[in-house]
């Protein structure tokens, strides 16, 4: 009868806990769902959910990310469609799943539901940008799976944190290889701690759980041709070749000492400075309270669940956070921290000092507003910079865009109205793949997103099916990313460039910026 009335409890503190995650997520998606646009990163997404409702697959078809995402979705454009609007809507629902699960995760140390919202309006805030919400949502559910593991101490409960490490995988395999380590420590951690159980089977029994959690993508490598091959030789093992974010170009870390203040207002010297300072204080706070945890005597795990989860899980994010050290790479991975540090306000040592916790607690609330949240919240940007922005229709979607941004779409529209006939090709590189939809065309090359240098081999399968879909229309942008001149698209893809140089000619380009051309094949074929 106890267990019953228990069981009762848990599911409606679930079911409020999710009321919450979605009345603030739908605050969220109705505040901002419509501002701005981002033709790189936003559109690769945005094309490749298109690619996979239309029966193409991931990877193999298209360059992409890991499926789990783009069948995301793509299934739910079956229903909503497949507008940008209607994209941000599916994404949005996976949001209110991730912070669901990192409130339920918050739960263990707050009981108030003001403060908890207060926490989840914060987790929710540094949820951008939104396109990147996976792996926000997937780095709080993985502290969720821990706290999971650390609290049903039952041996059977070591599989299912396995099939979520899968599962993981399958939306993104450098999320599969962050929480297999820190699962995979924390299982030791566990044992060592505790001296229960037979260590070897529970780690058997939980990499069993891994298969099970990734069967989706083992069964697209054994049942579709071609799959295993481009998975293996044209991801992972490029991945461990040029390190295992290849394709998030390394930028440095900014220190606090390293940034120059001088020709910054005082609202940029604030958000580059609590910015910098988060390079110092996620090492720290993850090492010294992973190394007070096993020096710890205490064996009553349970008491200090989320602390412990948020540790593990966040110290092997560090490496999405730091291997290319910008503002969108510390909002993915600053979850774990959130967490990990209002679980430390409500340790022992702190619970009895008042305003020691409350001190602290404004110290990171406002340090993460003006280092991760100011700069880059799309309905801030609007308001700080609201004489920019303009409404611009998107296939049947209004959006808020910068006036720039709305007249260079509104200029590639009409070059290609007037130049390209429906039946014709046209290849768009390097960097603005969501050109694509907009102009609803489908890109005849496999990559779409041309960021780092390309083998030889690539680029001369790129001019294959440049010929092999008589591709007279080229829309090329020659810009210097990250301010790097061998980041231009002549340095990284020199055969192409050199093809596209010879074979074709610019036209009406006046209207463009100076680093793009609107290319005519020379002699159509």
């Amino acid at each position: 009868m106890i267990d019953t009335k228990i069981a009762k409890s848990h599911r409606h503190l679930v079911f409020y806990t999710f009321l919450m995650a979605l009345a603030l997520v739908s605050f969220s998606f109705l505040l901002q769902g419509n501002i701005g646009l981002n033709l790189a990163d936003e559109g690769f997404l945005w094309y490749g959910t298109i690619q996979t409702a239309d029966g193409k697959i991931p990877i193999l078809d298209f360059r992409s990310k890991d499926p789990g995402r783009y069948y995301w979705t793509a299934g739910w454009s079956l229903i909503f469609g497949q507008g940008i609007t209607d994209l941000r809507l599916s994404v949005a629902l996976f949001q209110v799943i991730g912070l669901t699960l990192g409130l339920l995760a918050a739960r263990r140390v707050i009981t108030n539901w003001w403060i908890l919202g207060l926490l989840g309006l914060l987790l929710l805030a540094c949820m951008h940008p939104w396109w990147k919400l996976f792996d926000s949502c997937v780095a709080m559910a993985a502290v969720y799976m821990a706290i999971y593991l650390i609290e049903l101490q039952i041996f059977h409960r070591y599989f299912y944190p396995g099939v979520f490490v899968g599962l993981a995988a399958f939306f993104g395999r450098n999320h599969g290889l962050y929480i297999f380590l820190a699962f995979f420590s924390l299982i030791f951690f566990i044992w060592f701690r505790q001296k229960q159980g037979n260590l070897f089977k529970l780690y058997i029994l939980w990499l069993l759980g891994i298969v099970v959690g990734y069967i989706p993508m083992l069964f697209m490598m054994i049942f579709i041709p071609g799959m295993f091959e481009t998975y293996l030789f044209g991801n992972v093992l490029r991945h461990f070749k040029n390190g295992f974010t290849a394709d998030s170009l390394p930028l440095p870390i900014s220190w606090p000492w390293t940034i120059d203040y001088i020709q910054l207002d005082l609202l940029a010297k604030a958000e580059y400075f609590f910015y910098s300072l988060f390079s110092l204080l996620l090492p720290i706070f993850y090492i010294s309270t992973i190394t007070l945890l096993v020096l710890s005597r205490s064996g009553d795990l349970r008491r200090h669940s989320l602390l412990i989860a948020s540790s593990f899980v966040g110290i092997f994010y560090m490496h999405h956070a730091f291997d290319r050290a910008d503002l969108p790479h510390l909002a993915h991975s600053i979850h774990p921290f959130l967490l990990g540090f209002m679980a430390l306000l409500y340790t022992s040592f702190l619970r009895n000092n008042k305003f020691l916790k409350i001190s602290l607690a404004i110290l990171i609330f406002a340090s993460t507003v003006f280092a991760v949240v100011i700069p880059s919240n799309p309905y801030i940007e609007k308001l700080r910079f609201k004489d920019t922005f303009i409404p611009y229709n998107i296939t049947g979607d209004q959006l808020w865009l910068p006036k720039d941004l709305a007249a260079y779409i509104e200029t590639i529209k009409q070059l290609v109205a007037k130049h390209v006939t429906p039946d014709e090709s046209l290849f768009i590189a390097p960097h603005s793949p969501g050109l694509y939809p907009i102009l609803q065309r489908r890109a005849p090359v496999h990559n779409t997103y041309m960021l780092i240098p390309t083998t030889e081999d690539k680029q001369k399968k790129i001019i294959k099916d440049l010929k092999k879909h008589k591709v007279n229309w080229v829309i090329l942008s020659d810009f210097a990313l990250d301010g790097r001149d061998d980041l231009r698209f002549r340095h990284t893809h020199p055969l192409v460039w050199q093809y596209l140089m010879t074979y074709f000619e610019p036209i009406d380009t006046q209207q463009l910026p100076s680093s793009e051309q609107f290319l005519r094949r020379k002699i159509p074929l």
